[in-house]
C-alpha cells in the first residue's frame, strides 16, 4: 500500500506471513552407557513481519528515505 499526503511525501506500508514447520529440530545430544541419543523435536514457527518506507524528495536529484 502507498500513500502519497502530498508531492514530494511517499509512504508505503507492506506486510508478510510465513508458517514453517520442522518436524526434524535437533534439540541435544544425551549420552548413555557411551552411546549417543539425539533429541529431535517439532517446531512450528510462525513470523508476522510490517516494514513501512517513508521517502521525501527534496528536489528531483536528492531524496531521503527512512
Amino acid at each position: 500500500m502507498i500513500y502519497r499526503p502530498f508531492d514530494d511525501l511517499n509512504i508505503s506500508i507492506e506486510g508478510n506471513y510465513e508458517a514453517n514447520t520442522n518436524k526434524m529440530q535437533y534439540i541435544t545430544t544425551e549420552s548413555v552407557d557411551n552411546q549417543n541419543y539425539y533429541l529431535l523435536g517439532r517446531i512450528d514457527q510462525k513470523t508476522l513481519g510490517v516494514s513501512m518506507r517513508f521517502t521525501y524528495n527534496i528536489n528531483p536529484d536528492l531524496s531521503i528515505q527512512f
